[in-house]
């Protein structure tokens, strides 16, 4: 941990600030929404309570498939890439990755990946610099992945996106190694207890790699994939107690990763940069359920995330350090035919670095929610959403969901306001940050066709249609400098869908997605694929079983280059003990040619 971790860590602890933003007049802000909210919720106390469930759907993507439906629960097995990588890749989802351990962002359903957020502990995990999240750098040994729908109300904390994932933390005690080719290998041990109204768990887990896989250059030469090496190392505890109707949830996760970048394979070099990354974050919340079906909970969050990057080839070095805390207050409200739920947070977000200017700014949000069952089979949802930043942005989003739960199968319709701050470097970075910009804006239409689990088959449909407009866009202005503009749009459009089949010769899933997202001039959105096919079979008996993956080429700039389409093969085969598991996996089975983004190969 660095001196600039150190000193920010006393810095909160203390009480003291170095923030370019008045602190006590957040405070005073913060405790005056508090005080609106809990005013509000006595008005509602008198009033006679019932249980209204709130539905979510989510589609867990760790599991066996013996047990489960496949695209409820879709194995993680692979050994070559990281766990969050790998299971975006065969969620369907586009991912842009140098390499299999390197630097990734993700992008859903066509959305740019500003879009598609982050959660651990129901907390976001991004950078504010960019504006995006580094899939390499969320918690993943010891965790599984989920991926949040489109209806859910845990979407859009922060800024108002419509598509997610979230990272959740196993329970049990465990051990696993897993080692593959290419120099791939990991040890992760998990810890867990319980004792009375008390339980604690904790992840420590350590991944190596080298990937020397060969791979053909621009010239057609056959390499060797050198500077593609890596190690992390992570530690995860969670732990709760319950006291009568109070609970304590503490969440902490820290990370410390060296890798190499690799070069592009139309580079005459091979070796390329190598970056350091260390993240650390807590979480804590305490919740108190009261009388009457009314609960009461308050939320407190730290991080802090720095990089270095060094490319000795140009003599180039950098560094970034960010951090960020929030207190957040949520109250919530059942009763006869509705349910209430307001939360209101103040956070601050920082950056510094080698190459950048000192720079932080504090964020208020308010997010109302308001449930109505109208009937047995017909219930709706209004979600408003308010964010203010000190330097003089706000905006309010609502957020409209219509839900009819039939006899056979359930419709669900969802109309949304989308939006996206600038980030720290759009608003402040040194020369050409642009603190005149305002929110990008957008809408988004979503609807959701499902058939439950009936004589061993599902289906599931989802068709949805988008338009953003006033993106952020970093364009020259002259003097060899740039300035990010609002002048960019993007009209999505799309169809998802889902089935599986349960009968004697085992159980089979298929997957569709069909995407078109292109800009007013008629050009694709980049690194979007356009069609996407997933099919997986498992034995009736034996866990054994295929997956296979494809997609069509997809754009990897404006300018018209491309892609090439490709499909994955992966074979897996699970024997299982008392109290061991093994699994053994041959990825890309097919040896197939692909690349997750211009000019960097995958292992073939």
């Amino acid at each position: 941990m660095s001196q600039n971790t150190c000193q920010w860590i006393q810095e909160l602890l203390s009480g003291r600030t170095v923030q370019t933003f008045d602190m006590s007049h957040i405070m005073t802000t913060y405790w005056s929404t508090i005080a609106c909210i809990l005013l509000g919720g006595s008005l509602l106390h008198a009033q006679q309570p019932t249980q209204l469930m709130e539905a979510e759907v989510f589609a867990n993507q760790q599991g066996s498939l013996a047990q489960a439906p496949v695209w409820l629960a879709d194995s993680l097995w692979t050994s070559n890439q990281h766990q969050s990588q790998s299971a975006a890749l065969w969620m369907g989802h586009d991912v842009r990755a140098l390499s299999p351990g390197s630097s990734s962002t993700l992008s859903i359903h066509g959305l740019p990946s500003a879009y598609s957020r982050i959660q651990w502990m129901g907390a976001d995990i991004s950078s504010p610099d960019l504006g995006t999240t580094d899939l390499s750098l969320m918690p993943q040994m010891g965790h599984h992945i989920q991926a949040l729908s489109s209806q859910s109300s845990r979407l859009g904390s922060n800024d108002g996106s419509s598509v997610g994932v979230q990272s959740v933390m196993e329970m049990g005690n465990s051990i696993q190694w897993d080692w593959g080719s290419m120099g791939y290998g990991q040890g992760l041990v998990t810890v867990h207890s319980k004792l009375q109204q008390s339980t604690f768990s904790a992840t420590v887990g350590m991944r190596q790699w080298d990937h020397d896989y060969r791979y053909n250059n621009h010239l057609g030469e056959t390499l060797s994939r050198l500077g593609d090496d890596g190690l992390r190392k992570s530690i995860s505890t969670l732990s709760s107690r319950k006291l009568g109707n109070w609970q304590w949830d503490v969440g902490t996760f820290v990370l410390a990763m060296d890798r190499g970048l690799p070069e592009s394979a139309n580079s005459v070099y091979q070796r390329g940069a190598r970056q350091e990354d260390f993240r650390a974050q807590f979480h804590q919340r305490q919740r108190l359920e009261l009388a009457s079906g009314s609960y009461l909970q308050f939320s407190q969050q730290a991080w802090t995330s720095e990089q270095w990057y060094q490319y000795p080839r140009y003599t180039i070095s950098d560094s970034n350090w960010s951090r960020g805390a929030s207190l957040a207050l949520d109250l919530g409200r059942r009763l006869a035919s509705h349910q209430w739920k307001v939360t209101s947070t103040v956070g601050f977000e920082g950056v510094s670095g080698l190459n950048k200017l000192d720079s932080s700014i504090a964020t208020f949000r308010n997010h109302m929610s308001l449930s109505k069952t109208w009937s047995a089979r017909w219930s709706s949802r209004l979600d408003v959403k308010w964010i203010h930043q000190v330097s003089g942005l706000s905006h309010a989003s609502p957020k409209l969901s219509l839900r009819h739960d039939g006899q056979q199968a359930i419709h669900h319709w969802v109309l949304q306001d989308l939006y996206r701050m600038p980030t720290m470097n759009d608003l402040f970075w040194q020369p050409g940050g642009n603190m005149d910009l305002h929110p990008e804006k957008g809408w988004d239409l979503n609807y959701t066709f499902q058939r439950p689990m009936v004589a061993e088959s599902s289906f599931r449909l989802e068709a949805f249609f988008s338009h953003l407009r006033d993106g952020i866009v970093w364009m020259p202005s002259g003097d060899f400098q740039w300035e990010p503009r609002n002048v960019s749009e993007l009209t999505r459009s799309g169809l998802s869908a889902e089935g599986i089949r349960k009968n004697q010769w085992g159980l089979m899933a298929l997957s569709y997605q069909w995407v078109n997202a292109r800009n007013p001039e008629g050009e694709q959105a980049p690194y979007v694929t356009p069609h996407k096919l997933r099919l997986s079979w498992t034995a009736p008996k034996q866990p054994w079983g295929v997956r296979l993956i494809a997609k069509s080429a997809m754009p990897t700039a404006w300018d018209g280059q491309t892609l090439k389409s490709y499909a994955l093969l992966q074979l897996h085969r699970e024997l299982a003990w008392k109290r061991m598991t093994m699994s053994l996996v041959l990825d890309n089975a097919l040896s197939t040619n692909y690349a997750l983004q211009g000019g960097y190969p995958m292992p073939g």
